[in-house]
């Protein structure tokens, strides 16, 4: 108690001492007690009145695993203070910490204020507002193009210089299509993300392209929709390296239908399907969707997309593996 000297506070520590969510056996109660006093003392330091314990302060003042941690006085906190807990705002806030916290791992880079803009672009842009989870993982594929690279500034990219960091992080492609999109409405420069898998595949891959061909041999014979629908998903994952979990979100909204076939994500990935795969995508996936989310890769109560374990038991049943 010597630690609070703020009498507000003693009365709130004396309060959740006796609060009958805490547990009073006998054994660590001392020790536990003690723990539950510093962070109370945090409070006395940080906070002149109850109004100043907000979820933001707390946040500020322990971070987010001391506030993980500390779950007992947060539930009491909340509950004595009536403090509105938004678990999507604590993300937000561990996020837009770690945005600030990469951005200062590279601000001796000659291209961290190119970086920063195209960060702030993503944080104001107009329409519906991004994830702030979703603006670091931009971050960390722009920050990581750039320094990989070895550039100045993001005029100096190439294609090539995309295409060594694409191969060895193919995983960041979805990630890098709004940095991709920034530099060529912004700056001029010209990147391409669409995946091409005839040739490159046919020179890197060649068990890739069997089975590939194998899925679509399957696909052609095929006569079950559920499992058809598992076998596209698993294929398009095989081809773009897109995750599976991805693909089965798919809309309406996303799939622009042209003379050449789709176009998959037309305003990020921006993956191109043509040919014999084109014509069976219309085949079992067509553009009219029923249910109200539209998806295209919907399930049997037509409602929601399907579900990754059962993409995985028709796949299986196939003898097929799709990619996570």
């Amino acid at each position: 108690m010597e630690l609070l000297e703020q009498t507000w506070v003693r009365s709130l520590f004396e309060a959740f001492c006796a609060w009958e969510e805490l547990r009073k056996e006998a054994g660590n109660m001392t020790a536990r007690i003690d723990r539950y006093a510093v962070f109370f003392a945090e409070i006395d330091r940080h906070c002149m009145a109850p109004g100043e314990v907000t979820q933001s302060h707390l946040f500020n003042i322990f971070g987010a695993e001391r506030l993980r941690r500390g779950f007992l006085i947060v539930s009491f906190l909340c509950e004595r203070l009536e403090i509105e807990w938004d678990a999507g705002a604590l993300e937000d806030m561990i996020e837009t910490k770690r945005i600030r916290l990469q951005a200062q791992s590279w601000q001796d880079r000659p291209w961290a204020l190119d970086l920063q803009r195209f960060v702030e672009e993503l944080q104001h842009r107009k329409g519906p507002s991004l994830k702030r989870k979703t603006i670091r993982m931009y971050q960390t594929a722009a920050g990581g193009l750039l320094e990989t690279s070895g550039v100045n500034s993001p005029g100096e990219l190439t294609q090539a210089g995309l295409q060594r960091y694409l191969k060895r992080h193919p995983g960041q492609a979805a990630n890098l299509s709004a940095f991709v999109r920034y530099l060529r409405e912004g700056s001029g420069v010209l990147l391409d993300l669409r995946y091409k898998p005839q040739a490159s595949l046919l020179k890197k891959d060649r068990k890739l392209v069997e089975h590939v061909q194998a899925m679509v041999k399957q696909l052609e014979a095929e006569t079950n929709e559920l499992r058809a629908k598992a076998l596209l998903v698993g294929l398009l994952a095989a081809l773009y390296r897109v995750p599976a979990k991805e693909i089965l979100t798919l809309t309406e909204n996303d799939v622009l239908e042209d003379s050449e076939g789709f176009l998959l994500w037309p305003k990020n990935y921006e993956l191109r399907v043509e040919g014999r795969l084109a014509k069976l995508l219309k085949r079992w996936v067509p553009s009219s969707t029923e249910g109200v989310n539209g998806f295209l890769f919907k399930g049997r109560n037509k409602v929601q997309p399907l579900t990754q374990d059962a993409v995985r038991h028709h796949l299986s049943i196939s003898s097929k593996e799709v990619t996570d």
